[in-house]
């Protein structure tokens, strides 16, 4: 799947912005080059992985890939023994 040059440029500024404020809760405010490539690359990974899952997930649901997954009946619903509450009589609801 290829990413658009927009998409791109928004991420590479979006992995900008975090590497920045990785080093700034550092406490270092100027990072060497090769400390910051370093940091943008790993998020720049990160982020790319997370949108290429967004998108794995997003085409799944829409394809339905794994209907046998789920159930396709809702579970009956169960009504519980008003016994069980150890609710007085006369604090019992009556139609």
């Amino acid at each position: 799947m290829a990413i658009s040059s927009v998409c791109y440029t928004c991420s590479a500024i979006h992995t900008d912005c975090q590497a920045d404020n990785y080093f700034a809760r550092m406490g270092l405010l100027d990072p060497s080059t090769k400390a910051f490539k370093q940091r943008r690359g790993t998020y720049f990974h990160y982020n790319r992985a997370a949108i290429g899952l967004a998108c794995a997930q997003a085409t799944a649901m829409r394809i339905d890939i794994a209907p046998h997954k789920r159930s396709l009946r809702k579970p009956p619903h169960h009504v519980p023994d008003l016994h069980l509450f150890h609710i007085p009589p006369h604090a019992l609801l009556h139609d």
